[in-house]
Parts: structure tokens; sequence; C-alpha cells
């Protein structure tokens, strides 16, 4: 990952990565599904499977994935709940990211979401369970993910559904992740269109605190694929859009770095812009750090 800026104190590993992502999938969710925030802090931990449940595997995942076979014609409901199951499984249980992989699981996922782009429910739980595998430490991940299409199904989500806050957290987490794992996804998210779609929703006030601080990431993640990236980013606004998101969320420390971490990256180089962006900044009373 050279060239890419990264957290300062952990190294950025990709893991610190996945663990934000992590938690902030369960922050989204309803407290509800769980009954407390106690058992769902409880749940996020995987725990090793007894004899008998590791000999049946996660519960669901094959009806799941035998209902998003491409030979399987299935109403949106059913790959729905088929989608929500996969994401939950491969949330909690690394033991079946292998068997979800081998079982074509991954473009099974994408087709769902191509027969069905409407649905932004169906978009969120695919791609979240996209991301999942994305951030699996199973071998060559990434690649069978580009080869599935998971990036080309995650910016034409993003990118269809502008007003759904939701789905552009979790699709802008899972871009991010995939651009990380390797130089192969970074390309394919950058071709499809992802990091003009992230610029947008890191523009939008309307977008929300969770979804611009992801796009934020994502944006972040990204400047290690190339200078053409780097460069397009900026075309589309990136700049401008960073330091509105940093002015309005002037009490979110994680935009505060995120946005800050995105703008060094933007600016590198780039005399007159960095000069021109902490005036801005200055203005608005948001002390910036471009060195």
């Amino acid at each position: 990952m050279g060239g890419r800026l990264l957290p300062f104190g952990c190294g950025a590993s990709l893991r610190h990565r996945r663990e934000t992502n992590t938690r902030s999938i369960f922050s989204r969710r309803s407290l509800s599904e769980s009954g407390n925030l106690g058992s769902r802090r409880d749940a996020m931990t995987p725990k090793p499977p007894g004899p008998e449940r590791e000999a049946a595997g996660p519960p669901d995942v094959e009806d799941a994935l035998a209902a998003l076979s491409d030979t399987t014609p299935v109403d949106v409901a059913e790959c729905r709940a088929a989608c929500e199951a996969l994401e939950a499984a491969t949330l909690r249980s690394c033991r079946c990211h292998r068997r979800v992989l081998d079982a074509d699981g991954a473009r099974s996922l994408v087709l769902a979401m191509q027969r069905h782009p409407a649905d932004a429910e169906l978009q969120i739980a695919a791609a979240g369970a996209l991301q999942h595998l994305a951030a699996s430490e199973e071998r060559d991940t990434c690649s069978q993910l580009v080869a599935a299409g998971a990036c080309e199904a995650i910016c034409t989500a993003l990118t269809a559904h502008p007003q759904h806050s939701p789905l552009q957290q979790v699709a802008c987490n899972a871009l991010e992740i995939l651009a990380l794992g390797s130089s192969e996804a970074g390309v394919a998210v950058a071709a499809e269109g992802g990091a003009d779609a992230a610029v947008q929703v890191l523009k939008a006030p309307s977008a929300g605190l969770e979804a611009r601080r992801a796009a934020a990431m994502m944006l972040q993640a990204m400047l290690g694929v190339g200078d053409e990236v780097v460069d397009r980013i900026v075309s589309q606004g990136g700049v401008p859009a960073a330091v509105s998101a940093l002015c309005d969320q002037k009490d979110d420390p994680l935009m505060q770095y995120w946005g800050q971490m995105l703008l060094r990256g933007l600016c590198a180089g780039k005399a007159e812009v960095k000069a021109e962006v902490q005036r801005k900044c200055h203005w608005q009373g948001v002390e910036l750090d471009l060195a």
C-alpha cells in the first residue's frame, strides 16, 4: 500500500479500518434486533463453535446461497432475506467466508443487486456481505470479488440511491475495504466511478454524518490507487467537499481526522491549494494541519 496516507499511532492497518467499519455496521442497526446493547457487543466477537455447530456450519448460509443461485428465480423479498442472512453470517463468522466464496456466493450477491436495483435494503445487505468478504483474511479474496463484479455493483448502488444515507454509508465502507485490499480492486473502483460518487456524498450535508465520514475514509483509501485518481477527485470538487464536511462537523473527531487526512493527500505538492484550504478552514474556526 505504498504511497497511501495511513492513520497515526496504529500503522493505519487494514485491520483498524475493518474494525472501524464493523462498529459502524452495528451502530446503524436497531438495538431491538438483539434486545440490548450488551448482547450486541457480545455478538460482535465470533465465538468458537462447538463440534455440532462446526459440522453444520452457520445457520441459513446454505439455504441463502441456494436461494441466490442464478438458476433459481426468486422474488425480491426472498432475495432480500437471503442477502441479509449472508450479511449476518459473514459478519459474525469468519469460518463461512471460504464456504461462501467457494460456492460463488460473491457472484450470487452481485446478481441479486443487479436483479433488484431499486430495493435499497437488499442493496445494503448485499453490499455489507461483500464488504465482510473483502475484509476476509482468505487469500486472493479481493481478486475474486473484482472478477465477480462487486466493484461495479456497489458503485452502481451508490450512484442510484443518492438520497439513501444508510446505503451510501455501507457502499462507501465496502468500496474502502476493497480499495485497500488490492491495487486491482482500487483500480476497478475508480473505473466504475466510485470516487466520483463518494465526492458527491461528501459534498451533501443531507447525506448525514455517518455517510459523509464513510465517504471521506473511502476517498482517502483511493489516494493510493494513483495520481490519476487523485486528480479525478480534485476535479470533481473533492477539496471543497472535504472542507465543507470539516466545517459542518467540527465536533466529530473522526470526521476531523479523516477529512484532514484526505486533504493532506489532495493538497500534496499544491502549495496554492493548501494555502486556500487553510484560510477557508481558519475562517470557519477549524484548525487544520496539512504539513
